[in-house]
């Protein structure tokens, strides 16, 4: 005699092809119906399977007129598919051309060739290895949005096969090894399988409480990867499209099924998580830091609609002019017009998004600073030229110090001019370093600045690596010591601020471009500054520049390059100052007549010689 199947009961075995042998023995919850119950007893599969698609009609409100975009579908024959259903995230290992023949035959089979490649698919996934929690949601999908065309008996065999699939793998939650899984892979398992699968086998015993369980794991990854503003930590960037598509698809499914999903503080948090990803979007359509994927826009689009952004808010009106600038890009360069600053930082999250303005052509800074380099990426005027490990190399008399395993923030400054992030960490013993970075929101330029500080009388080495988007073209002027960077969309000029401007002038340090990396190595007795100005202003692009080091004193006494640093730059007739105090002091120092106790001074300098502060950072 064939076991009971239900949810809390998994089958031991395949499912084999009769399905006679298997309906008997359903499970069914108090929610299904007499009609139900006895044709499943009398094993009457035309009756079974012309009930239980009804059910699943009644139980939705699937419109098959309406777009793509609105209804539900993630499966839909004969069109281009739902950017929810690519990118689905299969476990590591389990994205076999298998599961990519079910997807294509799903998405674009006919009523009589997707009949026959079914059934040969079910026969080799039986012989072979069982099947996946990717594969399990693409056959509910399917049996959504094609029953109807599938015969009874296949039908049958799909539903079967899916409810034992379900039950496996809830039973295979329980085994702590799935706590190695990336979140977005953890999210598809044991959020998104359960909560779809109770949804879709609402009338089999357990699905209620399997339902419930998909919904909490849900609700638990949104609250616990994410701040109260809804940045995501920064371990999640990479895979964000992929984790957060699950949340999407189980929030469309609650919409189709007429399930709350969400309570009021997931709802509200779910919302400001699709705001910050829009802030993370570039020109080419891509997120900061993820891989290149021609649906992340519409990813976006939907997590507008479904988490009930307003049309006229910020982030959607961006990612409506990148996908028309997508289409066309003459299109969507108008800037969006807000009094809300586009930056974003959260200590939790160890994540700072600093983006100039609401444009598509926005230039953007996305530090993640959880381990032991922070990454980085740069886009100017909306275009990629740096992403990856900001990697960093100190050595103390000789030997090469290891730092800390993550960075912290212990300066955040976002205003009408400039976004500013300063990090910390400690390498050895007795080395700290401050990292600056400073983008402008008006000017086009970035200030990278690391400074270090180390014990008194012990020589210092410091090299700093910057990775490069593929494609990089990189150059050096053969005058001065300034670097050029091109792309496709980006030309960017690289000053060495701590580094004599002229060639002919010795230097205890180098800048260098090799096309894949940026890098910049200093020397230093105790202490040393070492800023990059990167500048990407069109209307400067041929300006010749001027650098230069600037004297600073201390009670009428001139400080060394150990204790403060201070350096000039010019642009044609624009001008600034960086100022930094190495060494902690408690006095008053002056630089071109500037009387300052603060640690970082950033200013532009008037053509009357004005100083006027961009940044000011306290002691």
């Amino acid at each position: 005699m064939a076991p009971s199947i239900s949810i809390s009961n998994p089958l031991t075995t395949s499912v084999p092809g009769d399905a006679s042998k298997w309906v008997g023995e359903i499970s069914w919850s108090s929610a299904a119906g007499s009609d139900i119950r006895q044709a499943s007893k009398s094993l009457d599969l035309e009756s079974l399977a012309s009930l239980l698609r009804d059910a699943t009609r009644r139980k939705t409100r699937r419109k098959s007129s309406s777009s793509a975009n609105g209804n539900g579908h993630l499966l839909r024959p004969g069109s281009a598919p739902n950017p929810l259903s690519v990118l689905w995230s299969p476990p590591r290992g389990t994205q076999t051309a298998r599961s990519e023949r079910l997807m294509t035959w799903a998405k674009n089979g006919k009523a009589k060739s997707i009949e026959r490649q079914l059934k040969s698919w079910l026969q080799e996934s039986n012989a072979r290895s069982p099947i996946s929690a990717h594969e399990l949601l693409i056959l509910l999908e399917l049996l959504t949005d094609h029953g109807p065309r599938l015969s009874s008996e296949l039908y049958l065999q799909i539903w079967i096969t899916c409810l034992a699939g379900t039950a496996r793998i809830a039973a295979q939650l329980q085994d702590q090894r799935t706590l190695q899984l990336e979140a977005d892979e953890l999210a598809l398992i044991a959020g998104e399988l359960p909560w779809r699968a109770g949804l879709f086998f609402r009338n089999v015993t357990g699905a209620k409480t399997l339902m419930q369980r998909g919904r909490n794991e849900l609700r638990r990854q949104l609250l616990e990867f994410t701040d109260t503003d809804g940045t995501p930590c920064a371990a999640l960037v990479a895979r964000l499209p992929h984790w957060s598509a699950c949340l999407l698809r189980s929030t469309q499914s609650a919409a189709t099924y007429r399930e709350r999903l969400w309570n009021h503080e997931s709802s509200d948090r779910f919302r400001y998580l699709i705001a910050v990803m829009a802030t993370l979007a570039t020109a080419d359509g891509n997120l900061a830091f993820c891989a290149r994927d021609p649906h992340t826009l519409d990813v976006l689009q939907q997590g507008i609609r479904l988490a009930g952004l307003e049309k006229k808010s910020d982030s959607s009106r961006l990612v409506r002019r990148l996908k028309r600038h997508r289409k066309d890009p003459a299109r969507g360069r108008k800037q969006i017009r807000s009094p809300r600053i586009p930056a974003v930082q959260s200590d939790w999250a160890r994540l700072a998004i600093l983006r100039s303005q609401w444009a598509i052509d926005a230039d953007q800074v996305a530090i993640t600073h959880h381990e032991t380099h922070p990454k980085l990426h740069l886009a100017c005027l909306g275009h990629s030229i740096i992403s990856g490990d900001w990697k960093l190399q100190i050595r103390l008399q000789g030997r090469t110090l290891h730092g800390d395993q993550d960075w912290s923030c212990v300066c955040w400054n976002s205003d009408g001019d400039v976004d500013y992030m300063e990090l910390q960490a400690t390498y050895g013993d007795a080395v700290r370093v401050d990292r600056q970075i400073m983008l402008s929101r008006k000017q086009h330029f970035l200030i990278l600045a690391d400074s270090v500080q180390g014990p008194t009388g012990q020589r210092l080495k410091y090299t700093s690596r910057l990775p490069l988007v593929p494609d990089t073209e990189c150059s050096s002027d053969t005058d001065t010591r300034e670097c050029q960077l091109r792309t496709a969309g980006a030309r960017v000029r690289v000053f060495p601020l701590g580094l004599p401007q002229d060639r002919l002038y010795s230097a205890d340090g180098e800048l260098t471009a090799n096309g894949e990396v940026l890098e910049l190595s200093h020397t230093g007795q105790h202490g040393l500054y070492a800023p990059l100005v990167l500048n990407w202003n069109p209307d400067q692009r041929m300006a010749r520049p001027t650098w230069r080091p600037l004297t600073t004193t201390q009670s009428r006494q001139i400080l060394g390059p150990a204790d403060t640093a201070a350096y000039r730059i010019q642009l044609d007739s624009q001008q600034w100052l960086l100022y930094r105090r190495i060494q902690a002091s408690q006095q008053l120092q002056t630089v071109l007549g500037l009387h300052t106790g603060h640690e970082t001074v950033i200013a532009e300098i008037s053509r009357r010689g004005q100083i006027k502060p961009l940044l000011q950072v306290e002691s």
